[in-house]
């Protein structure tokens, strides 16, 4: 069957494009918005190369970046890979090899950690979130806001429900830390769930 987590924004972009989706302080980004931020995203991840199946590493904090990042990765039929805005270099390291990250978008108040992991893999896009665009970055790296510079063309991958949307590192409490996938079905099941109504007797 298919189906992409991301046709659920774009339908409800349609239906309350001026309705709030997200806030940060002051800042209120409205369903319409997230859906062309996003789309804006996806459109420069295809132009970098990035397609179905392929992991792009999320070293972000809960922040609406995140939430772009998020649905531009999947419009786009990538994976999602998310990393804690709290690990160290070399287990961010290990996260970038064990799932074959193709990009990484990290943010700057813990970009240092990321920066240091992300060099030992040769080759590795890597976009900063917050940096000033006048900010002196190390060779390779990029200003996050570059990712929005393309026009959205509405374009969302078709993908599989059993297709892989998001992986989510365990902790690792026994070994090393696995990737566990969870589909796009799973994150639809998620949310559907959790918006009925919950009894307790």
């Amino acid at each position: 069957m298919s189906f992409n987590v991301a046709v659920i924004l774009r339908e409800s972009s349609n239906a309350h494009p001026h309705k709030p989706l997200c806030h940060l302080g002051q800042q209120t980004f409205s369903y319409a918005q997230v859906d062309e931020l996003s789309g804006r995203i996806a459109t420069s991840l295809r132009a970098l190369g990035v397609r179905r199946g392929d992991k792009v590493a999320v070293h972000l904090p809960n922040m609406p970046h995140f939430l772009f990042a998020y649905f531009g990765i999947l419009k786009v039929g990538a994976v999602l890979v998310r990393l804690n805005p709290l690990l160290r270099a070399p287990e961010i390291l290990y996260r970038l090899a064990n799932c074959g990250a193709r990009l990484l978008i990290t943010f700057e108040a813990s970009a240092g950690e990321a920066l240091r992991g992300a060099a030992e893999i040769d080759g590795l896009p890597t976009y900063v979130v917050k940096a000033p665009m006048n900010a002196q970055l190390p060779a390779g790296t990029h200003h996050f806001d570059e990712l929005y510079f393309a026009e959205d063309t509405k374009e969302i991958e078709p993908t599989d429900a059993d297709d892989t949307a998001v992986i989510e590192y365990t902790g690792g409490g026994t070994g090393k830390p696995n990737g566990a996938e969870l589909t796009h079905f799973q994150l639809y099941s998620s949310c559907t769930s959790a918006d009925e109504p919950v009894w307790f007797p």
